[in-house]
């Protein structure tokens, strides 16, 4: 009888142990861009796992510096002739809702570039009004140095969709580029206290955009 007790107590203990353990949160696929969309071509210009819209938003394997791997994303704003945003993005599942989140991009600006704003943005999956969205307009980016760029959430489902969204400068000379690496997504519970205080949320078009401004240097 003392035997089975202890085997009670011992399920009891695991199961207690593996209800409070610690949370995985879902991982980007392809964050750093290195997969082409089609195997076997090296200088494909989509990334496998992502889905874009928008002009000029291209996988490039030779440009530098790269931060992570051969590849990253690069918005080539001296070619844009549109006003409208070019945008990267990728749904997620198995998220547990009510789990805070923090999606993140590294993002290097190049001299001279006049781009209007980047925006990071978690939507419902499938796209729909945006969950969370925050907007780093050009002269919050310093030129030549990676930056990360990090917006947050609580969803309430399990999935969701990360977007980057670029929006061109209204100048009709355009200039430079953008170049993005490393995205990632993971639980938001020390970037406070890593990367600073919370800003007041930005407006575009009249529309109040709920998170935090985001910003750290490498």
């Amino acid at each position: 009888m003392k035997s089975m007790s202890r085997l009670f107590v011992c399920y009891g203990f695991l199961a207690f142990q593996l209800s409070q353990g610690s949370y995985a949160a879902p991982e980007i696929r392809n964050p750093s861009f290195e997969d082409p969309v089609e195997q076997g071509n090296w200088e494909c210009d989509r990334a496998a796992g992502w889905d874009r819209r928008g002009a000029w938003f291209n996988r490039e394997t030779s440009w530098s510096p790269v931060l992570k791997g051969e590849c990253l994303m690069a918005y080539h704003h001296w070619q844009i002739k549109q006003d409208d945003p070019s945008e990267l993005y990728q749904d997620l599942s198995g998220i547990t809702a009510g789990k805070d989140f923090c999606f993140s991009v590294q993002v290097f600006k190049d001299k001279g570039t006049n781009f209007e704003y980047v925006e990071l943005r978690i939507e419902p999956a499938n796209g729909g009004t945006p969950i969370s969205s925050v907007v780093y307009r050009m002269p919050d980016l310093k030129s030549g140095k990676w930056t990360q760029l990090s917006v947050s959430t609580k969803p309430v489902s399990s999935s969701l969709r990360v977007v980057i969204s670029v929006k061109p400068g209204r100048s009709n000379q355009r200039k430079g580029a953008l170049k993005f690496d490393e995205a990632s997504i993971s639980e938001d519970t020390k970037i406070g206290a890593n990367i600073g205080l919370a800003s007041p949320s930005p407006r575009i078009n009249n529309m109040r955009l709920s998170a935090y401004n985001r910003i750290t240097q490498r």
